[in-house]
């Protein structure tokens, strides 16, 4: 018999009253707030993946920070995070966002 895994899912939180956040919220995804450094690498180096949805971003840290750790980033579709992920890694774009974002 396969080994049952578990599926958990955290958010950090997210603009106050925005759709996703609530969405987020009514399917009972916890949200854990910022947590200290230490606790939130813990928690990132024990994930399989780290989605990482934003609209606009400098240069994402945590996007370097979970790949430093070798954990799978799914990423929004800008150019900061093409940059950092390159052609073989998957930036998922949103239906309503512009194409050159």
């Amino acid at each position: 018999m396969p080994e049952a895994s578990v599926l958990t899912i955290r958010a950090s939180g997210g603009r106050r009253g925005s759709p996703g956040k609530r969405a987020l919220l009514d399917a009972g995804v916890p949200m854990t707030g910022w947590m200290p450094r230490v606790e939130a690498l813990r928690a990132l180096g024990a994930s399989t993946i780290y989605p990482h949805w934003t609209a606009w971003d400098g240069l994402p840290l945590s996007v370097l920070e979970a790949m430093a750790l070798d954990v799978v980033v799914a990423a929004s579709d800008i150019g900061p995070n093409r940059e950092l992920l390159g052609p073989r890694q998957v930036c998922l774009r949103a239906p309503d966002r512009p194409e050159n974002a």
